[in-house]
């Protein structure tokens, strides 16, 4: 059971890294231009989960639109972690 509820536990992580990989693109893009392979690292280093491959040199940046969703996508997030940490420290 032990073994189970682990394996849950970590399909239920890579959910949550699936649902937020729009703020967090959007956050490493915030701090300036990058190409896709250093923007895996950083999401690496960040989450230090490997990702198999390694995509063309082809350099990403922040649109105007992501600048504006940025911000809401943020305090989004943390009114959501709030909510959670309520429920989940209760």
């Amino acid at each position: 059971m032990a073994e189970g509820l682990g394996q849950e536990v970590a399909r239920w992580v890579r959910e949550l890294r699936k649902g937020s990989a729009r703020l967090a693109l959007l956050t490493v893009l915030a701090d300036g231009e990058s190409y896709g392979y250093q923007i895996l690292q950083n999401l690496r280093s960040r989450w230090a989960e490997a990702v198999d491959g390694v995509p063309a040199r082809k350099y990403y940046r922040m649109t105007r639109d992501g600048q504006s969703l940025l911000p809401a996508l943020r305090a989004a997030w943390k009114e959501f972690r709030n909510e959670m940490d309520k429920v989940t420290e209760a």
